[in-house]
């Protein structure tokens, strides 16, 4: 099942979503039925993977895309 909003990341974002807010805020974030799914979960290696539901969302990261992505 995909999340019903936001974009797949890659490279170092891999097994994340983004979805922008307004112009230049973002949000990033990890479902975990998705990232489990995928086998991102080798990846992403959260330390409560194997207690954590899969209909669980995690917030990673809220702020401006610029700073999000290190421009």
């Amino acid at each position: 099942m995909k999340p019903a909003f936001g974009e797949p990341l890659k490279g170092n974002w891999q097994g994340f979503y983004s979805c922008p807010v307004k112009r230049n805020f973002i949000i990033i974030y990890l479902y975990c039925d998705v990232c489990r799914k995928k086998g991102d979960n080798a990846v992403v290696a959260c330390a409560d993977c194997l207690e954590t539901p899969d209909r669980t969302i995690k917030f990673v990261l809220l702020g401006l895309h610029d700073d999000a992505y290190g421009n």
